[in-house]
């Protein structure tokens, strides 16, 4: 009966030590999980806004309210929802377009991991209308890389 209570007694302990393992890997897996669903949201958010403004810009300065349409609309269209939007202004000049997004992470990310930044994930950008000067230069320069010598 002895050998019998000592081998239990090992064999729960060995099953005690690997699920306390396996719920450390488990947690391991999920913390690098999440750091890379973050690293990856805030990269993916950061493309959509500079990409939004840019297309916004070239409506400014003319017409600012079609500027900040079409940045909101670039935006949602590229898997941003509305109420992510903080905020997309024109400056006083009406030269410049900014927007502002925000995400929250969702609670399964963000409860067991360590080392993120934050809850959640904020991106600014901003773009400014170039002006003709700069695009006849920039015009000019592709003409002479196109039609160099050798070409």
């Amino acid at each position: 009966m002895s050998r019998l209570v000592k081998r239990l007694s090992s064999c729960r302990r060995a099953l005690i030590l690997l699920g306390i393992a396996i719920n450390f890997g488990a947690l391991v897996v999920h913390g690098i999980l999440g750091n890379i669903y973050y690293r990856s949201s805030s990269i993916l958010m950061q493309m959509v806004a500079v990409t939004a403004v840019r297309a916004g810009a070239v409506y400014l300065p003319a017409n600012p309210g079609t500027a900040v349409q079409v940045a909101d609309a670039y935006v949602e269209l590229n898997g941003v929802m509305a109420d992510e939007i903080v905020s997309t202004v024109v400056a006083a000049n009406d030269n410049t377009l900014t927007i502002v997004l925000k995400r929250e992470l969702p609670t399964y990310v963000t409860l067991l991991v360590m080392g993120l930044p934050g809850r959640e994930i904020n991106v600014t950008a901003q773009a400014q209308k170039r002006s003709e000067h700069l695009r006849q230069a920039s015009a000019q320069a592709d003409t002479i890389t196109r039609t160099g010598p050798g070409l």
